[in-house]
């Protein structure tokens, strides 16, 4: 285990160069060492999720878990899911990854993806309650406001819609989002308007 580590320590610093292909060699060979290590199998799970290698990166987060609970892996895992379209993995884990935390203050981001992905399902009402709930820690976090509008516009909440887009562009103003924002505030006024000579022939 020992000689395991200094290995281990010579690839860490190839990961800061993001040499990646020699930084693999070298955990390999300390796996080789200490085949138990899960810190090892982890750090190689992260290096082929940096290099887009999903399955490979998911083979060696699992085999990381049979040795080692780390507070990172479920968001990885969460991470590489997503990448490969396994939603319903991904919401498993990023669940998981909000237990694991800490502190409240590190959830927002983990709430608003869990969002984001129920709201791809079109599962707007866990979809509003994740983004709510990553509201309740941080009132001004704009991703969940510009996501909670798009949990709104899903169901035809226009109004509530309008009030969410309005507060992205308050909070945001430079953001990309608020460009957005502002666009689909304005196609929404301009359909009320439209909308409102055909009410008054009736």
């Amino acid at each position: 285990p020992f000689m395991a580590r200094i290995i281990w320590y010579s690839g860490f610093k190839e990961v800061k160069k993001k040499d990646w292909e020699k930084a693999t060699d070298i955990y390999e060979v300390a796996l080789k060492w200490d085949p138990y290590e899960g810190g090892l199998y982890y750090d190689l799970g992260k290096i082929f999720m940096e290099r887009g290698l999903y399955n490979t990166a998911l083979k060696y987060f699992k085999e990381s878990e049979k040795y080692f609970d780390l507070r990172g892996l479920p968001q990885n895992l969460a991470i590489v899911y997503l990448a490969k379209g396994e939603t319903d993995n991904a919401i498993t884990e990023l669940k998981r990854a909000i237990s694991y935390q800490l502190r409240e203050e590190t959830m927002p981001p983990l709430y608003n993806e869990l969002g984001n992905t129920y709201l791809k399902l079109e599962k707007y009402e866990l979809a509003e309650t994740a983004f709510m709930d990553a509201l309740k820690i941080d009132p001004n976090f704009v991703m969940a406001h510009y996501g909670l509008a798009g949990t709104y516009l899903g169901q035809n909440k226009i109004e509530k819609a309008l009030v969410e887009l309005k507060k992205v562009v308050e909070l945001a103003p430079d953001s990309e989002e608020a460009r957005y924002a502002r666009d689909a505030v304005q196609k929404i006024e301009q359909t009320k308007l439209e909308a409102q000579p055909a009410e008054n022939d009736k």
